[in-house]
C-alpha cells in the first residue's frame, strides 16, 4: 500500500470511528460541513459521491442486510437519478 493509500485508509477509519463512538445529529453535522471553507466543501463532496457509489455497488452485488439495506437502496437511487457513475471529477480550486 502506498503512503497515500495509507492516509486514505486512516482517514476513513477516523471518520467511521467518530460516527461509531458518539450519538450524532447527522443533519446538524452535515449542515456544519456545508458551511465550512468552500474548497473543503468541494473535497468533502467528492468523498460523499465516492461513498454513494460504493454503497450503490452493494445493491448490485446484494452485499447488504437489514442494517444497511435502506442506505444501499437510497444510494442506488441517488446514483441512478444523478448519473453519478458518469460524473467528472470535481475541480480542486
Amino acid at each position: 500500500m502506498t503512503s497515500r493509500q495509507d492516509r486514505e485508509k486512516e482517514a476513513a477509519k477516523t471518520i467511521m470511528s467518530a460516527v461509531n463512538s458518539m450519538v450524532i445529529d447527522s443533519d446538524t453535522i452535515g449542515r456544519m460541513l456545508a458551511n465550512d471553507h468552500r474548497t473543503l466543501q468541494q473535497s468533502f463532496m467528492g468523498i460523499v459521491v465516492g461513498f454513494l457509489n460504493g454503497m450503490a455497488d452493494h445493491d448490485e452485488t446484494s452485499r447488504f442486510d437489514a442494517r444497511n439495506e435502506a442506505s444501499v437502496q437510497l444510494a442506488s437511487r441517488i446514483r441512478h437519478d444523478a448519473n453519478l457513475q458518469e460524473r467528472e471529477p470535481l475541480p480542486f480550486i
